[in-house]
């Protein structure tokens, strides 16, 4: 395989790459804890909870907190309190790093948001540990409407009975909230459900993108497979345009799904055009080598 190509299958890969980064995901985090001491929990600990710090455990080198809860029914243990920054109209996340030994029942993030005379909470019910189960990083979201303005938020683990959970690598950022349900749709996880359809989408379109620059790269030196390479890489590119006119206007009404298509559409486009011309010139290479040895003969 010619240097050419070998950079054609590379930049290939690099918008696959690319395109699971323009997905959308979590700001920069505002709040973070490196468990590194005993904590000050911001709620008092259930009856049968105790905790301490374990310098032997941890997901980032630094330790942990570790809950030793021995009670049969179920114990909120609220350890962090962080104050909001101002935030209101956006999904606030809520991530940290658990483990998990002789948990007889579920455990997970729990987080809740403190307005003063009311407070509401999420919970990672989809993402559990139970038994005897290794670091995992989860996050859980809470979303706030427009002037919906917590004091703080309160976070930490929600056990459903006896075990041992340690919990590490505290951190909270934002997004922008999910674009409104439909009309007759399935209520506010609507906008989150089309949100992961687009960003199932858009790791496809990557993964294709990804396996055509390694076809070309393989096949346009032997003269192989012309029709079908060259035609998928327009087929790829035609889509990568179409995207980033998705991007444009989706980013023109707010819509949060403007942002990924918009920078997936650009990277795609910007590296398949001209590659489309690098593996159509390699083809042509191929048929005068074959010719050239056919005269040979």
């Amino acid at each position: 395989m010619n240097k050419r190509l070998w950079f054609s299958a590379l930049l290939a890969l690099t918008a696959a790459v690319a395109v699971f980064a323009a997905e959308a995901g979590p700001d920069k985090p505002f709040y973070t804890l490196s468990v590194s001491a005993m904590p000050e929990p911001a709620k008092p600990l259930p009856a049968g909870a105790a905790l301490s710090f374990d310098p032997s455990q941890s997901a980032d080198g630094d330790g942990s907190v570790r809950i030793d809860y021995e009670t049969a029914g179920p114990g909120s243990m609220i350890l962090f309190a962080a104050a909001n920054p101002g935030l209101d109209n956006c999904t606030v996340w809520y991530e940290a790093s658990l483990r998990g030994a002789g948990l007889k029942s579920i455990a997970y993030l729990e987080m809740w948001c403190d307005f003063g005379a009311n407070q509401y909470f999420s919970r990672g019910l989809d993402q559990v540990i139970l038994g005897d189960a290794e670091w995992r990083t989860v996050r859980i979201p809470f979303f706030l409407k427009k002037g919906e303005r917590p004091a703080r938020f309160l976070l930490g683990v929600r056990m459903e009975g006896p075990g041992t959970v340690w919990l590490d690598g505290i951190a909270l950022s934002r997004t922008a909230l999910p674009d409104p349900p439909v009309a007759g749709g399935g209520g506010a996880g609507g906008g989150a459900y089309l949100g992961g359809v687009v960003g199932a989408a858009l790791r496809l379109f990557g993964a294709l993108c990804g396996v055509w620059g390694a076809l070309s790269g393989m096949l346009a030196p032997r003269g192989k497979g012309r029709e079908f390479v060259l035609g998928s890489g327009w087929v790829l590119t035609a889509a990568g345009l179409a995207l980033l006119a998705a991007g444009v206007v989706l980013s023109g009404t707010g819509s949060p799904l403007g942002r990924p298509c918009l920078l997936a559409g650009i990277i795609i486009s910007a590296v398949m055009i001209p590659l489309n011309f690098v593996v159509r010139r390699a083809y042509e290479q191929a048929e005068m080598r074959r010719l050239a040895a056919q005269d040979l003969r």
